[in-house]
């Protein structure tokens, strides 16, 4: 059993604008969540006129936010799927006969992500899914806080969020890529059985 928070995001399979407009909403919900600097946030409405989500007015994170949007497009459009992670570190610095900076991973996001070849779906029907997914996401956010890291007189709180980073995989083959929807499938199905 992992010693930190772990979430597995079931396959979200759609067009890509509605995969890179859920994408850019979870992050910012995401990351809304572990901000700890000073929070000027704003509603904003997504390109489904129906969802509003809340983004933290940070230049550089609705930068790198962005960026990792159009890599999730370019690496989607190649291989038709993708794997998603996002990760949070807490870095602390140990004092023994040494300065060390230990980096701690405490959370960790598990996204997956391929293009559905007939979209002829309407608005409305992509407004629930996203709206779905985003409950997952939220009650997953709002469920356990055993594993967050805590903060000693020997740690730095970080200035405004923990430290994180996303990687996307777009290099799956066929077997890993059912495997990890299968694997996913059965996490959320045993966790949904203990509750």
């Amino acid at each position: 059993m992992a010693n930190f928070g772990n979430y597995d995001i079931p396959l979200f399979e759609d067009d890509i604008q509605t995969i890179k407009e859920f994408f850019r909403i979870a992050l910012n919900t995401i990351v809304f969540h572990r901000w700890l600097g000073e929070s000027k946030f704003e509603d904003t409405e997504s390109i489904f006129s129906n969802i509003t989500y809340v983004k933290i007015k940070n230049e550089s994170l609705q930068k790198t936010i962005e960026f990792n949007v159009s890599q999730l497009e370019k690496s989607i459009l190649k291989s038709n799927r993708v794997q998603v992670s996002l990760k949070f570190y807490q870095k602390k610095i140990q004092k023994f006969y040494i300065m060390q900076e230990l980096t701690n991973l405490w959370e960790k996001w598990e996204f997956l992500f391929a293009i559905k070849k007939n979209t002829d779906v309407i608005n409305t029907q992509k407004e629930n899914k996203i709206r779905e997914y985003l409950s997952y996401i939220l009650e997953k956010l709002n469920d356990k806080f055993d594993f967050m890291p805590d903060f000693d007189v020997d740690s730095q709180l970080p200035e405004e969020t923990f430290p994180f980073e996303i990687n996307i995989n777009a290099n799956i083959s066929d077997d890993d890529f059912l495997s990890l929807i299968k694997d996913m499938s059965i996490k959320s199905a045993l966790k949904e059985d203990v509750i």
